[in-house]
This record gives C-alpha cells, structure tokens and sequence, in this order.
C-alpha cells in the first residue's frame, strides 16, 4: 500500500521564510504535480469497508491521509488569493492563459521540422495524468527532455505548475488556454466559440501559413458518434504542412457526470479515441502537448450544503460584496480583467477551498470550480515517442524521452538516514541557533521550497567508475562483462537487488534504475544471461507477479562474493 509510507516518510517543511506571500502555494503547486496524483490516486483506490479489522486498519491511514489533503488544501487556497493580488506572477507557476505561450509555442519555435498535436483532455486532473503516463510510458510515449531545459522551464519542477482560471469551470478555464488570456468579467461565456479564439491566438498564429489560421477541433468535429477519433482529426494530425493542431477529448469531464460508485483505471484504452490519435501523432512524427483545462475534486468525501448566495456551480457561488461573509472552507477573489472571472454584477467569486463540500450534485463522480489542488494544478506535458525520438529527432536533444516523475514513497523505497550518516552530513555549527525550532507537525507532508536562486541544470552522465560493492569487483564478473560500463550497470543493479531482500517489483526496478517500464524486460533478460550460468537460475522474473527474483545464496556460489 503506497499510502502507509508516505505518513513513514513525511517531513516538516523548511522553516526558511518565502520571499512572498504567495510562495507556499508555489511549492506546494510543483509537489503537487510531482506528488499529488499519486497521493490522490492511491487514497481513492484505498478506500474500502471498515467491517473487518484489516480494513479498519486502512481506512485509518485513508483519513490520516485525507487530514493532511485537507490542511494542504486550505493552505493552497490562501496562497492563491495572495498570489492573485500581487498580479499572478509567473516565474514558478504557469497561468493558463499562458500556456499555449510558454510551452507549446516556445517548443515549436526550437526547430523547424517539430510539429505538434494539443491533447487538451477537459477536466483532468494529475490523479488521471498519472495513470495515463504510466500506461503511456508501456507504450513507448513519455516526457521529453525539454522540459528539463533550464530555459523552457517554469519554476523548477520537471513539469509546469499550470494554474486553472478562476473558478475553475471549464467555461473560464478552456477559453483561457485557446484564447491566450482570461474572459473579461462579466462577459457571456460560450465553449463553442473556443476554436474562433484558437484562430486568433497571437502566439499560434505565427505557427500556420500565412493563408491558414490555427484549428481546433471540439466533440462534434473531432470524434465519431461512437467517440473514436474523427477523419478530419486524424487527416489534420497527418498533415505535414501543420505544424500545430488542437482537439478537445471530453472523455474524462463527461466521466465526472456519472454516478459515484463508478471506477475508472485511465488507461489509454479507457479514452476511445486517444490510442487512434497518438499512434497517428506517432506515425507522422509529432509530439504531444497532454494538458487540460483544469482538474476536479472526486465526491468521495463530498457533503452537499446550501450555499449563502445563489447563482454559481457545485464548487463556487458569485460574492456580490466585501461585505459578504466567507466561511473558514471557502475564499473570495475580486474579479479583475485577465485574473479573475466573476458573473455581471457580482463583486468577485468565492470558491470552496477543500475536497470536502459541495453546493450542489455530491451523487455525480466528481466536481469543479472550486480552489482545491486537484481542481486548481492541472497537467500540462509534452511527450514524445520512441519511433521519433531514435529515428527521427535523434539530432534533436529536447526530444529526447525520460521516464515519468514518480515519488519514491509510491514504491515504499524509503529509507530513513542512519544516525551515523546524519552525523557525518551535519556541518559542523558555527553559530547558535537565532530560535527554537518549531515543533514537528505530525500531519505534515514533506513539500519542496523554492530556492532563491534556481538549480543549475542536470550534468552531464559521468564516465563509468570503478566499483566499490563486492559483486562488482568479482574476477568472474569482469571476464564475463569486458565493457567496465555495462559491467557498472549489472553490479548495480544486483547492489538494488541485495538492498531490497532479492525480491522487487517491476516497477520499483525500473523507477529505481530510471529506466522506462517497458525495457525492464530486456534489461533483466541480458543480466540473467550475465548472471545465470550452467543451469544455475541467479536471476529470473516472474511475468505473473510481475516481480524480479534474485538468488543471493547461488549469486554468492557463482561469483565468489557474499550477498
């Protein structure tokens, strides 16, 4: 269970003071697309009876966990509001209206042959963005190296912390992304005339001849009545004198008006028309912007209660004045042009601030509007394939892949410092400390901060180095491996494997050797030929359980070492 080592490994946050008032919600956006999506797949896939004793025993660790969400929430929600009256920076998040700026565009201005295909997947959430990586990544679609780009980064996660308008209804948020900026207060909003604001988007337009104007598909144009990817689509997706084309996927927002009994694993598979778009995007050598226009809060915890004034959304209600209250689970924000949209004649919105109540349909799957993290960060990835990025792109560093960001709490790889290592780390105190320590917050979550200065980019991979584990200075390794690389590959590789007891799931192998889920299979069949001589089965995986299985009995035989 992912969620019992995540409480293991929980920290309290630096005491170190923001530069702003809104950097909280900073830090606490980039863990959220680092961490969150997992965190909140994994307590909903907890949830269960609490008739038996063992199921009580998870359903406690669930509400512990569902306290600190909560707290985080909350804590989020105020930054937000700070982070609106000091004008929405964006150095370490991305607003929305934004996005199709600073990452689209920007990736399509670094060479000439890239073309693109915007996934905007509505009402997403990391909690599916995760999933649909996972499944992505068996696939042979995952990141690109350009998000690691010093200069194409927004802050310094490996993905931007993309913020939804506010209220975060699709509506305001949607039209944000295609339009470039934020309705204007007031204004009548309609979904329909999205494609007439993707065709006038100042930062797509210098990306399509000169004749043509940016396309955007909506439902009606770009699925079939039976949801699969439409003609046009996939014909607009082949076309090599396109560098850029959009579609709506409804899929996952439809999903959230269903009944909440209803589970879903999102597998590409679960979308109809997704694996016919990516294998097209594949085939004609584009990569693909996975972003949506803002997330949701599942009903799980969902209580419905009558809302102080009328008008609004299950997760949000109009303020018609400063004067009107605000509950401790809500905040208001004043509308403002480019910021923040508000209904003709209200003072601004308020916005309920956890995953926690709702005004109105707690019976659908999910709701939105609100300021919570899983409605507000919403995914905003570039990914590429494995046919482009060897064949195709291989001069093309940016597009080259890496595996998806996963915590290490989600494999339970944690591992708490020796007291002698933490000795041995401390410097040495030259000063006495200025305050006493604030105390531990049991409930608290280990979260980023953000540095003054932003870390230098990733080095350069060293040369290979001598090893220092006993299996690695084995003579009958080194006349079975010449290569001093591959030779470093396999010792450390055993060294994980010894580490965790000679048994690892796939996933766990591979997250920890940074490989991508789909090569674990070859990686272990060229070490068992390695590792497995005269008969003797050193290392061997077990395709049902899905677990590699080490041998340190015949391991320490074969090679001479002690395992």
């Amino acid at each position: 269970m992912s969620l019992l080592p995540l409480l293991v490994a929980r920290t309290q946050p630096s005491d170190e003071p923001s530069l702003h008032p809104y950097g909280e919600m900073e830090a606490l956006a980039r863990w959220y697309t680092e961490e969150g999506g997992f965190l909140d797949w994994a307590r909903r896939a907890a949830r269960g009876s609490t008739e038996r004793g063992f199921g009580r025993g998870i359903q406690a660790i669930v509400h512990a966990v569902d306290e600190v969400r909560r707290d985080l929430d909350r804590r989020f929600a105020r930054g937000l509001c700070a982070w609106t009256e000091a004008g929405q920076p964006a150095t370490q998040v991305l607003p929305i209206a934004r996005a199709v700026e600073r990452v689209a565009a920007r990736f399509l201005e670094g060479a000439p042959d890239r073309r693109l295909l915007v996934l905007l997947l509505d009402g997403m959430a990391w909690m599916q963005a995760v999933q649909l990586l996972h499944d992505l990544d068996m696939r042979g679609w995952a990141p690109l190296d350009w998000h690691s780009v010093r200069e194409h980064r927004v802050g310094e996660g490996l993905y931007p912390a993309m913020l939804a308008g506010l209220p975060t209804v699709t509506e305001v948020s949607r039209s944000a992304f295609f339009g470039g900026a934020m309705p204007e207060p007031g204004k009548r909003l309609d979904t329909q005339k999205d494609p007439d604001l993707w065709a006038a988007h100042r930062s797509a337009l210098p990306l399509v001849p000169a004749h043509d104007r940016p396309r955007l598909l909506l439902r009606a144009e770009g699925h079939t009545k039976a949801g699969g990817a439409s003609p046009e689509a996939l014909s607009l997706v082949a076309d090599p004198e396109r560098r850029l084309v959009a579609v709506v996927v409804n899929a996952i927002d439809d999903s959230l008006k269903a009944s909440h009994a209803l589970r879903v694993r999102w597998a590409a598979e679960a979308i109809k028309s997704l694996p016919e778009l990516l294998d097209q995007a594949r085939d004609h050598g584009r990569a693909v912007l996975l972003a949506s226009d803002h997330g949701h809060v599942t009903s799980d915890l969902l209580t419905r209660r009558a809302p102080r004034t009328t008008g609004g959304g299950a997760r949000w209600r109009p303020w018609p004045s400063p004067e009107d209250p605000v509950d401790d689970d809500e905040v208001a924000l004043p509308a403002k042009k480019g910021q923040v949209y508000a209904p003709r004649g209200a003072h601004g919105v308020v916005l309920l601030a956890d995953d926690t109540t709702c005004y109105a349909g707690s019976t659908h799957a999910g709701q939105h509007g609100g300021a919570s993290l899983s409605e507000v960060v919403a995914p905003c990835v570039l990914v590429g394939h494995d046919d482009n990025a060897h064949q195709r792109f291989e001069h093309d560093r940016e597009q080259r892949l890496r595996r998806p960001v996963e915590p290490e709490w989600w494999h339970s790889m944690i591992r708490p410092p020796r007291e002698d290592e933490e000795a041995a780390s401390a410097p040495a105190p030259t000063t006495p400390p200025r305050r006493k320590p604030k105390p531990v917050d049991d409930r608290q979550l280990g979260l980023p901060t953000i540095p003054v200065e932003p870390p230098a980019p990733p080095a350069p991979v060293p040369a290979p180095k001598s090893v220092a584990s006993p299996f690695g200075a084995s003579e009958l390794l080194a006349a079975r491996v010449p290569d001093a690389g591959l030779r470093q590959q396999v010792a450390e590789a055993v060294d994980l494997l010894i580490s965790r007891g000679g048994v690892m799931s796939t996933e766990a192998f591979a997250a920890a050797l940074g490989l991508r889920s789909f090569r674990v299979n070859g990686y272990v069949s060229a070490f068992s030929e390695i590792l497995n001589i005269d008969g003797y089965e050193v290392l061997r995986l077990d395709h049902s359980s899905k677990q590699i299985h080490l041998d340190r009995e015949k391991l320490a035989q074969l090679f001479e070492v002690k395992a």
